[in-house]
């Protein structure tokens, strides 16, 4: 899928939106509640470490990608801070 004038950042996004069984759904909170910093851009390098790391998760849990997402999103919120 290509996504002409945006950044990769935005990208990732949409497409996330659009497939998020495929590959998630990256957020500032998800990344947050995996111990990771915020890049100052985002890369196709860190998107796909994301990927990799989430679908670890999923697959050592047994839930599809979007209950982590879910899972993840949800503990950052409750623990009220960001990176």
């Amino acid at each position: 899928m290509l996504f002409v004038g945006c950044s990769f950042g935005c990208g990732v996004a949409a497409r996330g939106h659009a497939q998020s069984t495929a590959s998630g759904i990256m957020s500032f909170r998800v990344i947050e509640s995996l111990g990771w910093r915020r890049p100052g851009s985002y890369t196709f390098a860190f998107w796909l470490r994301y990927c990799e790391r989430v679908r670890g998760i999923s697959a050592a849990c047994g839930v599809d990608l979007r209950t982590v997402d879910k899972a993840l999103w949800q503990y950052s919120l409750m623990r009220g801070k960001t990176v």
